[in-house]
This record gives C-alpha cells, structure tokens and sequence, in this order.
C-alpha cells in the first residue's frame, strides 16, 4: 500500500489536471458517458472473474496431475508436477504463463466475454421512454380514478 501512496503523493499534480480535464465532459454528456464507464467496469469485472476461475482450474489440474501419476505411486519422492501456472498478479507478462499457450487462451476467453456483452447487452445510450397521451389512455386513467373513492374515515 505504502508505494500506491508514494506514486500519489509524487503525481497528484498529474492526476487533479486530468480530474479537471476529463471531468466537465464526462458531467455534460453523462448520458453518453457514465453507461460506457460502467460497460468497462462490467467487462473488467468479467474479465478479472474469468481470470481467477482459469487460474483455479489450471492449478487444480496440475495438482490432479500431479496426484494421479504412476510414477509418484512407486516413488514418493519423485516431482511430477507439472509446472503449470497462470500468474495472477502480472496477468500481462507472458514469460509467467506456463504453458505459454494459456496466454492466448486467456485472450480468446477476453475476446468471447467481449462479444457475449456486445450481443446480449448492447451498449446504448439509456432513453426514458415516454408514452403518448391518447385519447384513449386518459379516458382510461379518469375512469379508473372515478372508480377509486377517496377515503376519508366514512362509508
């Protein structure tokens, strides 16, 4: 924690000039702008949901591996264990993942995600709907408040 606080306190200047930058636009077209926000946070939410479950599987895999060898069965000192690993911390780095195809399994789950959101929640500007005032539909809204009588303690 000490080091986030130390870059703070080394670029706050940095950081209130972006707040005063990129702020205003953000507060006058929010209508476009805060649901693109939250679909970002959304597709990281995923993302870092994804990631977490892949990791858990592939080290639950190279445990089972390394369990069920027959090797291991004649000799208990023998290391089978496979080595495979998905980093949490530095995601980014490709060198960490073993094996190096997990990377772009990775990518592709991102890329799947990604579309899945983009089919089954489009990213649109919201509207509230307003209906229109029929002659018909005040005719209903007036017969349904004559048919309510007003309450007042009697019957």
């Amino acid at each position: 924690m000490e080091p986030v606080l130390e870059h703070f306190r080394e670029y706050y200047k940095l950081y209130a000039g972006i707040a005063l930058v990129g702020l205003p636009p953000i507060l006058i077209f929010r209508r476009f702008t805060i649901p693109a926000i939250l679909y970002v946070v959304e597709f990281v939410i995923y993302a870092v949901l994804m990631h977490c479950l892949l990791g858990g599987v592939i080290r639950l895999a190279a445990w089972f591996k390394a369990e069920s060898a027959m090797k291991r069965a004649f000799d208990a000192r023998a290391n089978t264990n496979p080595g495979w690993i998905t980093p949490f911390r530095y995601f980014y780095d490709r060198a960490l993942y073993n094996p190096p195809w997990l990377f772009y399994l990775e990518i592709a789950l991102l890329v799947a995600i990604l579309a899945a959101m983009w089919k089954y929640r489009p990213l649109r500007a919201q509207k509230k709907r307003i209906k229109p005032l029929t002659a018909r539909s005040l005719s209903k809204k007036m017969a349904q408040s004559q048919k309510k009588r007003p309450s007042f303690g009697r019957k």
